[in-house]
């Protein structure tokens, strides 16, 4: 049976009523070597980019175009261009650059409404992005590091429709887009947007909200969202056939993650419940983790696993930004300026980490979960 995966509430400006959206981490940066920027909207709409020098811990308010307007919907790192792409509702400037997360630069996209979700292909060289124009929601695209944007029509559903997640799988070397229109949920694209083949899955009919490639302890595609097939489903071979996942137990999943193989799904139990559920055996058996989300209206929107920091993170309504440490001791990286109580997984043992310091190392498989 897997541990619970551990999880600890962090302060951030979004504040009540906000919600946060997206995560992303940049290497080498801060102290640290690790700052993480994290993406959403404020009650105000006063705050739409906050960044983290310390794994979490701490935020401060970066400024940003999209700030004062409507939020911003996706963050992600380019290690190509050494440079933060943050996109969102702005009108003719729907996307935004930085190269360390606190100074932002506005690019034009001149036919977008606003830009919901992208990624980058290094194999591409290209970002690719979900939008919305004068004629509907649309593909758009970049190959000059996200400067300059076009909108493609590809003739297939995909036009028109409502695109929830872009996912670069580097594995498959393959686009995949989650899809909510149409009886397709889920399409693929090999070259760079310009066409879209729909992959038939269990969700069909009903709504990709999030993909994800884990490479290890299984070699899979991972899709989440909701339909009356189920909400959660893998795919041992690049997606020609699938295995519907019964947990996590939470009916909406709105995200799905490996955390250096753990895999995390997010979402909505509708009404008291997990938030977040964690698989250590690629996804065969899970457990409903503890975390902050776990109330009557609250749910998770986003899961992100920070590589450097060694860091998982959680993100969703309410502005809530959570943290979850659980790191193997090859992906520890440096230790952070503070960490107070938190517990950390390593080889199957519960580590206590407290003042920068490694307490205690038991090694008894003990559950963190309750804590």
């Amino acid at each position: 049976m897997p541990l619970a995966y551990p999880w600890v509430q962090d302060l951030n400006p979004f504040g009540n009523g906000g919600l946060t959206n997206a995560f992303a981490e940049g290497p080498g940066l801060g102290v640290n070597g690790s700052r993480i920027v994290a993406v959403g909207y404020n009650s105000n709409a006063s705050i739409a980019v906050i960044y983290s020098d310390d794994w979490g811990a701490t935020w401060t308010a970066a400024v940003t175009p999209f700030d004062d307007v409507n939020g911003c919907y996706d963050v992600i790192w380019s290690d190509d261009d050494a440079q933060f792409v943050i996109v969102g509702q702005l009108g003719a400037f729907s996307a935004a650059t930085s190269p360390d997360g606190i100074t932002w630069t506005q690019q034009s996209t001149p036919d977008a409404f606003y830009l919901l979700k992208l990624d980058y292909s290094p194999t591409d060289v290209a970002y690719i992005a979900s939008g919305a124009e004068a004629g509907g929601d649309t593909i758009f695209v970049s190959t000059d590091g996200a400067v300059t944007w076009a909108h493609l029509t590809t003739g297939s559903a995909v036009d028109g429709s409502s695109v929830n997640d872009v996912y670069w799988d580097a594995t498959l070397a393959a686009w995949f887009v989650g899809n909510s229109t149409g009886a397709e949920a889920l399409w693929t694209s090999t070259d760079i947007g310009a066409t879209w083949t729909a992959v038939p899955t269990p969700l069909d009919g009903g709504t990709v909200m999030s993909v994800c490639h884990q490479t290890a302890p299984l070699d899979q595609l991972v899709i989440g969202g909701f339909s009356g097939g189920g909400n959660f489903a893998r795919s041992l071979d690049g997606g020609t056939t699938w295995t519907v996942v019964t947990q996590p137990s939470m009916p909406f999943v709105n995200a799905v993650a490996d955390a250096n193989g753990v895999l995390l799904a997010g979402g909505d139990p509708v009404g008291p419940g997990s938030c977040i559920a964690s698989s250590d055996d690629g996804g065969v058996t899970w457990v409903d983790d503890v975390s902050p989300f776990d109330d009557a209206t609250s749910y998770v929107l986003t899961l992100y696993w920070a590589p450097v920091a060694g860091t998982a993170l959680a993100g969703g309504d309410g502005g809530t930004v959570v943290n979850g440490q659980f790191v193997t001791i090859a992906s520890a990286g440096p230790t952070p300026p503070v960490i107070v109580t938190q517990y950390q997984r390593i080889y199957g043992w519960t580590v206590n980490i407290s003042d920068d310091a490694l307490e205690t190392i038991d090694p008894v498989l003990t559950s963190p979960q309750g804590f």
